[in-house]
């Protein structure tokens, strides 16, 4: 298994340990997100349940060993911002679920899960600290991918799907834009963290 930087493993947890639940429900189910009460209860009770909320949950609690969950809290808030930020330059819309931390907080605890359980990962993805610069960086592109996935196939905001067609720039995120979803309706994870890359690395 590999280790995390020393520094952060002995990090002293002052707070108390959270319980799954509590993660599920405050942290992986949108609940601060601009819904409908009925689409937050909706969306909380299909949520608690998916299995793999659960292993996500107990894997941010297991990063709550070196820190604490405030901290961790405030990584995906910037993660949160990065991403907005991102979809503003580029012109992407942005859902009410891209503007919720638990996307962060999901793929935070996805990726520590599979950093430490190695044996269960795809051999198609790379590990790695999931507060790592690099894995940051890989988490904002996919979570812009979706939006911009999203985005293009229903296109809430007018004109964006015709822009982006229509600009050169982007002519390797246009590949993966209009490569068919799968059966989530949307891509592989892997493709939108590359299409979030190629839109924020478009050819001026």
């Amino acid at each position: 298994m590999a280790r995390r930087n020393e520094v952060f493993e002995k990090m002293p947890n002052s707070k108390q340990d959270p319980r799954p639940l509590d993660i599920i429900k405050d942290d992986l189910s949108y609940q601060d997100a601009a819904l409908t009460k009925e689409e937050k209860q909706e969306m909380l009770e299909r949520t608690i349940k998916w299995d793999s909320a659960r292993k996500y949950a107990d894997s941010i609690i297991q990063l709550c060993q070196g820190t604490d969950l405030e901290t961790i809290r405030k990584q995906a808030r910037k993660l949160v911002t990065l991403m907005e930020s991102e979809a503003d330059r580029i012109g992407v819309p942005v859902s009410p679920y891209g503007k919720s931390c638990s996307w962060a907080m999901w793929d935070i605890g996805k990726q520590n899960y599979f950093f430490t359980h190695q044996a269960e990962n795809n051999s198609a993805y790379e590990i790695g600290d999931p507060l790592s610069d690099t894995k940051r960086e890989e988490i904002i592109n996919r979570h812009l991918g979706w939006e911009a996935y999203k985005a293009f196939h229903s296109d809430p905001a007018p004109g964006w799907k015709q822009k982006i067609t229509n600009d050169r720039r982007y002519i390797d995120a246009l590949e993966l834009l209009n490569k068919p979803p799968n059966q989530f309706k949307t891509l592989s994870s892997k493709d939108l963290a590359e299409l979030g890359k190629y839109l924020r690395q478009r050819r001026d």
